[in-house]
């Protein structure tokens, strides 16, 4: 261990980190949802200006608006506050190299989800085809018809539209009795395993190319808050 470096200095360091890192998050989070609550309040009220008042009634009314626009507010605040504050306390750990993370990563997670799309493709319409046929044999027309359709989608190159089938309220009582047949259930299994082989393919690829960059942004600002000494400044540097 570096001279002047002790088991309690480098404790000392992580409770820093952690109530540095816990900090950051607050004081965004409680920020942006109290500023997107007043927001959507301010706007119910201001819409709701040209209502009569003076009853009983309308007053009772206007409480009920005002209680279920400060809910709504809160609820949509609180999500929008806490990406705030997710990504605040990332960039305090890894600094600019998060949006260089942030905007690569997903492009090589979308290539190779491309490369893999000529067998996803052919894979999804193959199984759709069984489930038309299947389902048709069963009597099921709804489920016939939507799967012809949803074939056409994937047919055009629109993939992700295929799992509003698995989605739909018919299929999901017909899926049982048509992957009874073989054919079908095959023809799912080579689907889902080709899906899952892309996605694991396009993870580790991202990962790959992430974790050696945040890595290294981790330990680069870690060492600079560390020389700061155990007491230094919490907030975002």
């Amino acid at each position: 261990m570096p001279l002047g470096i002790t088991t309690s200095t480098i404790y000392t360091f992580v409770g820093q980190e952690a109530r540095g890192l816990g900090g950051v998050f607050w004081r965004l989070f409680w920020k942006v949802t109290l500023s997107a609550a007043l927001l959507v309040v301010l706007h119910g009220l201001v819409g709701s200006r040209g209502v009569s008042r003076g009853s009983a009634q309308d007053d009772a009314s206007l409480l009920t608006q005002l209680v279920a626009y400060v809910a709504v507010g809160v609820y949509f605040g609180a999500i929008l506050g806490a990406a705030a504050g997710v990504f605040a306390a990332l960039w305090r750990l890894f600094g600019p190299s998060l949006l260089v993370v942030l905007f690569v990563a997903p492009v090589l997670m979308f290539l190779v989800l491309w490369l893999f799309h000529g067998s996803i493709s052919s894979s999804a319409i193959h199984f759709l085809d069984s489930v038309a046929e299947s389902a048709r044999r069963e009597g099921l027309q709804h489920t016939a018809q939507a799967s012809e359709g949803m074939r056409l989608s994937c047919g055009g190159g629109a993939i992700a539209v295929f799992f509003l089938v698995l989605l739909s309220p018919f299929l999901l009582a017909d899926i049982g009795l048509i992957l009874v047949d073989s054919g079908v259930l095959w023809a799912f299994l080579k689907f889902a395993g080709g899906m899952a082989l892309a996605f694991i393919a396009a993870t580790s690829i991202a990962f790959l190319f992430a974790a050696p960059i945040l890595v290294l942004a981790l330990i680069r600002r870690g060492r600079q808050r560390f020389a700061q000494g155990p007491c230094g400044p919490s907030g975002v540097p």
